[in-house]
């Protein structure tokens, strides 16, 4: 089964030959980035049994071969404080200890040495726990271990330049790369150069393809930019908002995190996509995850939101778009009086349930700031709303404050 399945989904998600299995001929790349994803995805879900297994093989041999470049391996990884490692976690019991040893030896060894004065002992110790880890894991991290061998490839002969070497590499997979290089690419970078100047060329990059006119570069920054927008919601139903600034750095994009430069290309144009409604989600939770994020002009750009949102539900007949635009009214900041009366005034303004439920979620979190001395008293006065959900969720949001 897997010998059928593998050479299309190769083919569909635009990734090389792996072992004896070569892309379907006659199929090429899709351009719907949803099913790239998906080929993706079950080409991942195949475990071992998928390239990530078929794989192993020739890295381990390449190491062998090329011994040096495992120690390089080491060295980079000592650098940036992060185990650049293409083994995954096994599952077989005997095979998981031996990794977990490994990356308890990693976190004794990261926890000892000064990067600025790394010796050749701590290279060997690293050297060692890369040996041990690929002698016990089963499969290797896909797609991202042929970006990784590649960029060693590259740095082999300086390995002293091997940051401007690796990000010049993840720059050109950005710039000429199909769909799946382009995410790869992006999420290595975050990985491997999180310090906000290292992240500032890839965020640039980004964001001029966002606002380039070449239309897959500009697709494949939309649907990175929302994968991004994902995350924050994701860490949002966590349910505890002081917690995100300690789990942001799950893609660590500072330049892009902010989303300021995208508000108003997304207002402007005439899109009412699934992920132009996201990346509207994500900048609302970006405004309530930072500080001195309120005042006039984040309330005038919250409406100018909402109202792209109600206009987009107004219209549209996809199913997966207006999901997308209802998710923006689950996440509408509600810290300031204005903010919560507009929420209020959004729910009792509406027969649409989906729009009703969206405002009464985003009101259960209510925050109110103590500066705003009528905040508290404005979610008060919700409780008399004449939505029901609102009048709950007001409630909800007064008990849980009530007891932090």
């Amino acid at each position: 089964m897997f010998d059928t399945l593998i050479p299309p989904l190769l083919a569909l998600a635009g990734l090389p030959a792996v072992g004896k299995h070569l892309p379907a001929p006659g199929l090429a790349a899709t351009g719907n980035l949803t099913i790239a994803d998906l080929s993706l995805t079950v080409l991942s879900f195949m475990d071992k049994r998928g390239p990530a297994g078929l794989l192993l093989p020739k890295i381990r041999q390449y190491f062998k071969d090329n011994a040096e470049q495992l120690r390089h391996l080491a060295l980079y990884s000592l650098a940036c404080g992060t185990l650049i490692t293409p083994a995954v976690v096994p599952f077989s019991n005997e095979n998981y200890q031996q990794y977990e040893d490994a990356i308890k030896k990693w976190m004794t060894l990261r926890d000892s040495y000064n990067r600025q004065r790394i010796t050749a002992s701590h290279i060997e110790t690293c050297k060692n726990i890369h040996e041990q880890l690929l002698s016990c894991t089963e499969e290797v991290t896909y797609p991202a271990t042929l970006y990784l061998l590649a960029m060693l490839q590259r740095a082999a002969q300086t390995p002293d330049q091997w940051q401007r070497i690796w990000q010049s590499y993840l720059l050109e997979q950005l710039n000429t790369g199909q769909y799946i290089a382009y995410q790869e690419a992006a999420l290595l970078w975050t990985m491997l150069f999180p310090d906000a100047g290292q992240q500032k060329p890839l965020g640039e990059c980004i964001l001029k393809h966002y606002k380039g006119s070449s239309v897959p570069r500009q697709q494949y920054a939309q649907r990175f930019i929302a994968a991004l927008s994902i995350d924050l919601r994701d860490l949002r139903n966590l349910r505890n908002l002081r917690n995100l600034r300690n789990l942001r750095n799950l893609r660590n994009l500072r330049d892009l995190r902010n989303l300021r430069d995208l508000r108003n290309l997304i207002l402007i144009r005439e899109t009412a996509d699934a992920n132009s409604m996201i990346i509207l989600m994500g900048r609302l939770l970006h405004v309530q995850e930072e500080v001195n994020t309120t005042g006039v002009a984040i309330e005038r750009e919250t409406q100018e939101i909402v109202q792209k949102v109600c206009e987009v539900l107004a219209v549209t007949k996809v199913d997966e778009v207006r999901k997308a635009a209802l998710d923006v009214l689950w996440y509408l900041p509600a810290r300031t009086s204005n903010e919560i009366n507009s929420i209020r005034q959004l729910a009792e303004g509406t027969t649409d349930q989906d729009v009703r439920n969206g405002c009464a979620y985003s009101l259960g979190f209510a925050n109110p700031q103590t500066q705003d001395q009528d905040a508290k008293a404005v979610l008060v006065a919700a409780q008399q709303s004449s939505v029901e959900t609102v009048r709950r969720a007001a409630e909800e949001a007064l008990i849980r404050i009530g007891r932090e």
